[in-house]
């Protein structure tokens, strides 16, 4: 489950307050952020090199044999199927069983997971991308599944869904609900209106941020381990964005 947060000053912790309506308060922070090594690097690079090719067969040769699947809202984990095929299964890497239109979309899923180079210690495994928490604990279900946060610094909301609108507030890092539209949606925008989101901001203000920089608490992660002095893909965390 979700990791219990230790408050350290090393961390940069913020103090969290609860708003006015009830609405937490907080800023966020990386729990056992992991600085990677020069072989990890190297090895995620290997593997983007061969998700550019679709080279499945070597890329089957970098996932451990006791490659598990964790948080696994999809049910996409068989006991009974071989590690190869639940990690094709997991990022639907076998365009022969996908329609035409969906075909490649789980190489795309699995390079934006490469991409993000952010890293932190799961249970002893090295996951990316680094999964971000809240600085208060033990939060209610609704809150994992309804808000997010700002990922980045000096973030303005605006009055109105466009660049030319006035900033009503600047965030950074902190906790944001949104409220219309698929939340954190970053494609289509909100009600055809581009890359929005609608929002009710810390200090109990309402209005439109950049979707870029909203994101959620429970991203999908590949995990890695080192076996006898080789880098393995070892895992997968599902996310729920």
């Amino acid at each position: 489950m979700l990791l219990r947060l230790i408050c350290l000053l090393s961390l940069g912790l913020f103090s969290l307050s609860v708003c006015a309506d009830g609405r937490y308060s907080s800023k966020v922070y990386i729990p056992n952020q992991y600085q990677p090594d020069d072989s990890l690097i190297s090895f995620t690079s290997q593997l983007d090199k061969l998700a550019e090719k679709k080279d499945l067969s070597m890329l089957l040769t970098r996932v451990d044999k006791r490659f598990y699947i964790s948080r696994d809202f999809g049910g996409m984990f068989n006991p009974e199927h071989s590690h190869e095929q639940n990690f094709i299964n997991i990022f639907s890497l076998d365009d022969s069983k996908l329609r035409e239109e969906f075909r490649g979309s789980g190489w795309a899923m699995f390079k934006k997971l490469l991409n993000e180079r952010s890293f932190q210690k799961v249970k002893g495994d090295i996951c990316s991308p680094a999964n971000v928490l809240p600085v208060k604990d033990n939060l209610p279900d609704e809150f994992w599944l309804s808000w997010g946060y700002v990922a980045g610094e000096d973030v303005f909301v605006r009055s109105e869904p466009n660049l030319q609108a006035e900033p009503i507030d600047s965030l950074s890092y902190e906790v944001i609900e949104p409220v219309e539209g698929m939340q954190g949606d970053r494609v289509k925008g909100l009600n055809g209106q581009g890359l929005w989101i609608k929002v009710n901001t810390p200090r109990g203000k309402q209005g439109y941020m950049y979707s870029t920089y909203f994101d959620n608490f429970l991203k999908a992660q590949i995990c890695y381990r080192q076996v006898s002095g080789q880098w393995k893909i070892i895992g997968f965390v599902g996310g729920g964005d």
